[in-house]
């Protein structure tokens, strides 16, 4: 697994994400999730999700209070699959933020929140986009 730690400064939020998590990264980010505030409903999807771990799939948990999100992505199959979670996870942050900030997911300014992001996730996001690379 591979972690990142983002600051959206534009929206004083702090994001902790994970890529290619396997089941025995559960516990560490179950923990995680626990720690921003992540308790019922929302935590049994998580420990299913993240224990289970099916290829394709991930998972973002916001507390909107503490301005903190937490965001994983599984293993993948191929880098398309990872394209595919990896845009779906960044909408669920994006989003998150929007509702916090009273943004306009239709607005320009939503864009720049969305791209600010991906620019920020692209760092370490790159080396799971191409196959070629993936396999190296």
């Amino acid at each position: 697994m591979v972690s990142q730690t983002l600051y959206i400064l534009d929206h004083d939020w702090l994001v902790k994400v994970f890529y290619e998590a396997e089941p025995k990264d559960a516990d560490r980010i179950i923990d995680l999730l626990r720690s921003i505030g992540c308790k019922g409903e929302d935590l049994a999807s998580a420990e299913k999700n993240l224990i289970y771990c099916k290829p394709n799939t991930g998972l973002t948990y916001s507390n909107i209070k503490d301005r903190c999100s937490v965001v994983a992505i599984s293993r993948t199959t191929c880098a398309d699959e990872f394209a595919n979670s990896y845009d779906h996870e960044k909408m669920h942050l994006a989003m998150n933020i929007a509702d916090a900030d009273g943004i306009d997911v239709n607005s320009e300014e939503y864009a720049y929140l969305a791209g600010a992001i991906a620019q920020q996730m692209f760092k370490v996001a790159k080396r799971f986009m191409c196959d070629c690379c993936r396999n190296k």
